[in-house]
């Protein structure tokens, strides 16, 4: 997937994330949310990956298992990453989005 073809995605992808929110469907808007991170990694765009966790964790009104299915694929990326520094960006940014959340702590 290009930059541009994963730009297009993740935007078409927001938008049913909203929709899937707005009708109270938790399990389709956690296959949403686990599509978006698992798309940023798979392309390797870090800063998308981080922006889009951190922003998708900030919204109001999303389902605690969407967020936490979220998290649990971003937590099974850490071991995949063999550089060190995104490895360690990574385990941050769980760190930083998961403060203060019990529900996503299994």
């Amino acid at each position: 997937v290009e930059q541009k073809k994963l730009n297009e995605a993740l935007e078409r992808l927001l938008v049913l994330e909203k929709q899937t929110r707005g009708a109270g469907d938790a399990i389709s808007s956690s296959k949403v949310l686990v599509c978006m991170v698992s798309l940023c990694y798979k392309v390797g765009d870090w800063a998308l990956l981080k922006e889009h966790v951190t922003t998708l964790c900030k919204k109001r009104g999303h389902f605690k298992l969407a967020v936490t299915k979220m998290i649990q694929r971003c937590c099974e990326m850490v071991p995949e990453v063999q550089d060190k520094e995104k490895k360690m960006e990574l385990i941050e940014l769980l760190r930083t989005v998961t403060e203060g959340k019990i529900y996503v702590e299994n």
